[in-house]
C-alpha cells in the first residue's frame, strides 16, 4: 500500500502534464479575405426564379402567378406597407402572397409584406390540395427548386411550374387531372 499512493500520484502527475488535446486548426488567427462570386440579379418587373435560378435585387422578391413556363416569376417589391413599424416579437405566422406561402416573424411583418395570414406557426403543406379539382399549385418558401404539376382551371387541366422549397401539387400528371376533373 505504501508504494501504491506514490505510484498513483506519479501517474496523475504524468497524465496531467500531457499536452491538452485541441481541435486541429489550420486557419490563421488573422482575418482572411473571402472570395465571392458576383451573381446577376433581376430588377423590378424582370423575370426571376425558374430553372436558371434568377434572383431578385435586394428589397424585391419573386412573385409567381403560375402562367410562366419553367417556374419563373416576376420581381416585385417585398415590402408593401413601408410605413408600418413592426416589433421584433417572435410569433411566427404563415402568410400567403399570390401563389407563395412564406413564414413571417409575426403577424405585423406579414401585413407589412402584404401577405394574408394562413395559419399561426410555420407554413405546412396542405394535404387537401392533392387530388382536388379546385386546388391550385402553391409554392411554400422561396427556394430554387422547380415544381411542376397540373391543376384544373376553366374546365381544362393545365400544367403549372413554380420555384419553391416545397409545393402543394394538385395533380402530378395531366392524366390524373383529366380523370378526376371531367
Amino acid at each position: 500500500m505504501k508504494y501504491f499512493v506514490p505510484l498513483c500520484f506519479t501517474f496523475l502527475l504524468l497524465a496531467g502534464c500531457e499536452k491538452p488535446v485541441s481541435p486541429k486548426t489550420d486557419s490563421p488567427s488573422y482575418p482572411v479575405s473571402v472570395e465571392t462570386e458576383k451573381i446577376d440579379t433581376s430588377a423590378l418587373g424582370e423575370v426571376c426564379g425558374g430553372a436558371d435560378e434568377l434572383r431578385c435585387e435586394t428589397g424585391l422578391e419573386c412573385e409567381f402567378d403560375g402562367t410562366r413556363s419553367r417556374g419563373e416569376g416576376l420581381c416585385v417589391k417585398s415590402v408593401i406597407d413601408e410605413s408600418l413599424e413592426c416589433p421584433d416579437t417572435k410569433a411566427p405566422v404563415c402568410g400567403q402572397k399570390g401563389r407563395v406561402k412564406n413564414g413571417y416573424l409575426n403577424e405585423c411583418q406579414a401585413r407589412r409584406h402584404g401577405a394574408t395570414i394562413v395559419s399561426e406557426g410555420f407554413c405546412k403543406n396542405d394535404e387537401t390540395v392533392k387530388g382536388n379539382c379546385k386546388g391550385r399549385l402553391q409554392a411554400i418558401g422561396n427556394c430554387d427548386t422547380v415544381f411542376t404539376g397540373f391543376e384544373a382551371a376553366d374546365g381544362k387541366c393545365r400544367e403549372v411550374s413554380i420555384s419553391a422549397c416545397d409545393a402543394e401539387v394538385p395533380f402530378a400528371t395531366e392524366g390524373e387531372c383529366k380523370i378526376s376533373c371531367k
